[in-house]
């Protein structure tokens, strides 16, 4: 396979210093890959992105829960909410531990998953950058009931506040996970996971995933689990791989994790990881599982993460579908990214 992904990067996967760096030049693909472009409306999207940036630099300069009135000027709040802090206007750095490293470790939730002033804003700026990609409709997924339907500004999402603590694996299969003691260290993030996008064309929608990263709480670079499955990455990194390997577990055998990584840089010097992964079943002849991810490190420390993962070649008593690829490239997911406004991750 074709790689241009540099022996900076190499020796980052080996290490854990991350390069330095950065190519510019666009995505190398397969070329059994067929591209699709997908544009990106500007005009009314990009006004209402601009509203809600400066909404949020409004919300960030007041009280947790942008939406409450100032505890100190309203007699009438509850005192759970005034004794809420101010919310942050700079991002604080939640440095990685150093654990037994004879141990294994991986991420496991704490805490409640619940919202705040960045990912209200959040919510809103994705929807409507989502919602203006030509050639395909969203949709939602209630959180509660599993309920899909079309998206709309009211279900929309939404983001989420997670809290992630550091947790040894006690599991003893190769690539599997079973949640020990938690070491102590915590790092919060935001996600959105519950949307679709469907393609004109396209038989099933792709899902789409997004996460947020505080800074500090991370490597840069990408390093697989040797043995788990793909997309599970070593926990002081934010996405598996870019070498290919075979795996087995949970019930597959002899499966290969096939890479296409490139590096590229954004519109204020972001450093940009573009990743495709196709999954080959031992039968050569089906279709692979494909995705396409791209990770956004941002100027001011954090990292965002966005995948958009194909529908399914294959379904039970279905045809295998050729086309079953990401409907969005890497560079275009980030393009998305770049049209976000910048929010704190408390």
């Amino acid at each position: 396979m074709t790689r241009d992904f540099g022996s900076s990067l190499d020796r980052e996967l080996d290490t854990a210093s991350p390069p330095t760096a950065i190519t510019a030049d666009g995505l190398v693909r397969k070329g059994r890959l067929e591209t699709r472009r997908r544009s990106l409306t500007a005009g009314a999207a990009s006004v209402v992105i601009v509203a809600l940036a400066a909404g949020l630099v409004f919300q960030l300069a007041g009280r947790a829960g942008g939406d409450r009135a100032d505890p100190a000027a309203s007699p009438s709040t509850s005192s759970s909410e005034s004794a809420a802090p101010s919310f942050p206007l700079t991002q604080s750095a939640f440095p990685l531990p150093q654990p037994d490293p004879d141990k294994k470790w991986f991420w496991a939730t704490v805490g409640s998953v619940e919202q705040n002033p960045a990912t209200r804003a959040l919510t809103g700026a994705w929807y409507q950058a989502l919602s203006n990609i030509d050639g395909a409709e969203l949709f939602t997924s209630d959180m509660d009931t599993g309920v899909t339907s079309a998206a709309t500004s009211a279900n929309f999402g939404p983001f989420t506040r997670r809290v992630d603590g550091l947790a040894e694996n006690v599991a003893t299969e190769p690539g599997a996970f079973g949640r020990g003691e938690l070491q102590g260290y915590q790092r919060p993030m935001y996600e959105l996971w519950n949307v679709n996008l469907h393609f004109d064309g396209v038989k099933r929608p792709d899902g789409i995933r997004i996460e947020y990263f505080p800074k500090g709480s991370y490597i840069e670079g990408v390093k697989s689990i040797p043995g788990a499955v793909p997309g599970a990455s070593d926990w002081r990194y934010l996405s598996s791989g870019c070498e290919d390997y075979f795996w087995s577990g949970q019930g597959r055998d002899g499966w290969k994790a096939d890479y296409t990584c490139r590096e590229s840089t954004g519109p204020n010097g972001e450093r940009v990881q573009e990743i495709l992964l196709d999954t080959h079943r031992p039968n050569d002849s089906s279709p692979p599982s494909r995705s396409s991810k791209v990770i956004v490190y941002l100027p001011d420390g954090n990292a965002v993460v966005v995948e958009d993962i194909a529908p399914e070649p294959m379904e039970p008593g279905e045809p295998s579908i050729p086309d079953a690829e990401p409907g969005l490239t890497p560079r275009e997911l980030a393009e998305l990214v770049f049209s976000i406004p910048a929010v704190v991750i408390v």
